[in-house]
């Protein structure tokens, strides 16, 4: 995966529907998200921009409504867009909006990341992901091991053969990880 730049896309445009992101949506972990825009936190707990997916020179729209899919991010952007339909019905300005959520809410965009794979399998990004969020590499939401047998699963799913599962997982993880694959 290589970061090609940063762009900012308004949150109408990012989606995230279920083909979107690589986890699925904790709607727990959204609402502590939602708390810290509340408490003026924003950007300063974040440790990486949320990023999109592209091809070529075009960004991978979602299947389900035709926004843009995010790599990384999801509940970040679901959580962003939540309050934006609330402080959308306030009379006047939050407390706790700063200038960046201003900007985000008011269509300017959110700062994210266009990042493109080498391959478009979302089998293999997923996989990338998931190691990436490994609890050693990332301390503040490692990958569960919930989102470890989802990848398993899908690997399964399109195979039918555990022996091409484990092929798959070392192909796009390397063979230093083959201890954790097995």
């Amino acid at each position: 995966m290589a970061s090609k730049t940063k762009v900012r896309i308004p949150l109408t445009k990012l989606s995230v529907a279920e083909d979107s992101g690589w986890r699925s949506l904790d709607e727990s972990h959204v609402k502590a998200l939602e708390e810290t825009v509340r408490g003026g936190a924003w950007g300063q707990t974040t440790l990486v921009r949320p990023s999109v997916l592209q091809e070529g020179e075009k960004k991978i729209t979602s299947a389900e409504d035709g926004r843009y899919v995010l790599n990384n991010g999801l509940h970040a952007v679901k959580a962003l867009k939540n309050v934006a339909a609330e402080v959308e019905t306030m009379d006047e300005s939050p407390i706790w909006m700063n200038s960046e959520l201003a900007e985000i809410f008011s269509g300017g965009g959110l700062l994210v990341d266009v990042v493109e794979y080498s391959t478009q399998d979302r089998t293999a990004r997923y996989a990338m992901q998931a190691l990436s969020h490994e609890q050693d590499q990332n301390r503040y939401r490692p990958a569960t091991l919930k989102n470890k047998v989802d990848l398993v699963e899908r690997i399964f799913k399109s195979t039918k053969d555990w022996s091409m599962v484990m092929k798959q997982l070392l192909d796009v993880l390397g063979a230093s990880k083959r201890s954790t694959v097995q």
